[in-house]
């Protein structure tokens, strides 16, 4: 989790959640949602491309040990 006196940010399970650490905080607006929902999709992107790239060379290299 990642908190300070304003927001926390915490992964549960699948599920990333993003709060204000005070109930009576007024709610995002539809088009924050929207801009926080592409943020972490570029994050998702990275992430995906970095653990292929990651089993891709690993594979690499067990077939070069194995020649």
């Amino acid at each position: 989790m990642v908190s300070d006196r304003e927001l926390q940010v915490w992964q549960s399970g699948e599920a990333l959640i993003i709060q204000s650490r005070y109930c009576d905080d007024p709610k995002f607006t539809l088009d924050q949602e929207k801009a926080l929902h592409e943020i972490a999709r570029s994050f998702l992107i990275v992430n995906r491309k970095r653990e292929s790239d990651k089993r891709r060379k690993d594979r690499e290299k067990r077939k070069q040990e194995g020649e």
